[in-house]
């Protein structure tokens, strides 16, 4: 059985993940926005906004879990 410390020590893990990833998204995002011309082309939203479905799916499977 595991010691509520290490479950502590996991989710404190896993939740730094995640919040890494959230801020991913942010800084990609501003980025792209920064960017000189259209040398990168414009931000596809579809790309967008199944990382963010994925980020919002992930992030409700922690809280259920937790």
């Amino acid at each position: 059985m595991a010691d509520s410390v290490d479950v502590l020590s996991t989710l404190k893990l896993v939740y730094t993940i995640y919040a890494l990833a959230v801020i991913s998204i942010i800084a990609w995002y501003a980025y792209r926005i920064i960017q000189d011309g259209e040398s990168k082309g414009p931000i596809k939203p579809a790309m967008f906004w199944t990382y963010v479905v994925a980020l919002v799916t992930i992030g409700t499977g922690l809280h259920f879990l937790t």
